[in-house]
């Protein structure tokens, strides 16, 4: 199994993410004044349709216990989204002076970290990265939009003074200099027509903005589903007993190579013990000490 972590790991890592959670018994819950903001109100438990997947109306956006795999979850959006940049980006971090910064009883809080990063980029190197391509569009058309607007609130005369108005919020029409204001309804007219002549691109904006959004929710699901999902595949699934089929060994020790031990354990679900006893180690110098331990033991015996 995964090692897990609990409510006070937890309270340790969401530094800076404090406002808008708040830590009960079961996890880490967004405050009910902030589920109102959209972006705040995902929870990992959103993107599960499985079978047995925990129902997203009371389920925490992290679970206590928690596994470095649901840590890294949470971490892609919503309230948890915030931690990266506290600890660094995914291809970067995390950030060692951050995590130093968590002080000597904050060890386990940085494992999960650590945890969480390595299985993050191993999920991404499954699923793909996310495709900025439209990101990169809503950029470049809002851009265009505000700068035709700006010059379309300029060709109306959007921004003239209006007419002030007294205590009790009527017109005061006879001021000095009059002519240089306007009235209400005169500003509501320039700006309606101001926002007209741009209404196309807004259109085009608001579109480019719903294919990212999708775009982004399609990819964020697939990434939960393969932080946190069960495989399905029973010959995925290393046992802890003694034996080990052929072909599971091959399966672990290929991930291993490739990602690392800490990502094959959140990814099979073993402990990363488990992993070292099972597959070999790419690593030289871990090679090397295993074979002075395997030595150093051969010679006491004898």
């Amino acid at each position: 199994m995964q090692e897990t972590y609990i409510k006070e790991d937890a309270e340790c890592i969401f530094i800076g993410n404090l406002e808008a959670v708040k830590f009960d018994d079961d996890g880490v819950h967004v405050k009910k004044e902030f589920r109102t903001e959209q972006v705040l109100d995902w929870t990992p438990a959103c993107d599960m349709d499985w079978p047995g997947a925990p129902n997203a109306q009371k389920a925490p956006s992290l679970p206590f216990p928690f596994t470095a795999n649901e840590l890294a979850a949470v971490m892609l959006d919503g309230v948890g989204s915030g931690l990266v940049d506290v600890y660094g980006l995914w291809d970067v971090g995390p950030d060692e002076e951050v995590l130093d910064s968590l002080g000597d009883r904050g060890r386990m809080a940085r494992e999960a970290l650590l945890g969480a990063y390595a299985a993050y980029r191993a999920a991404e190197s499954v699923v793909g990265e996310c495709d900025k391509t439209l990101d990169a569009l809503v950029q470049q058309l809002g851009g265009e939009y505000q700068k035709n607007l700006q010059e379309a609130n300029k060709k109306e005369h959007v921004h003239a003074k209006r007419f002030p108005r007294d205590e009790q919020g009527k017109l005061i029409p006879n001021v000095a200099g009059g002519k240089k204001y306007i009235t209400d309804e005169e500003y509501w007219a320039r700006r309606a027509r101001a926002k007209a002549s741009v209404a196309d691109l807004l259109k085009a904006l608001r579109a480019a903005q719903k294919q990212a959004d999708q775009q982004w929710a399609k990819w964020r699901k697939a990434m939960v589903k393969q932080l946190l999902q069960p495989p399905q595949d029973a010959s995925l699934v290393p046992t802890g007993g003694q034996h080990w089929p052929p072909e599971r060994i091959a399966k672990v020790q290929a991930y291993r190579d490739a990602y690392g031990t800490g990502a094959t354990a959140a990814y099979f679900n073993i402990s990363t013990s488990l992993v070292k006893r099972k597959t070999a180690s790419k690593n030289p110098r871990q090679k090397a000490a295993n074979l002075n331990s395997v030595w150093g033991n051969r010679n006491t015996k004898g």
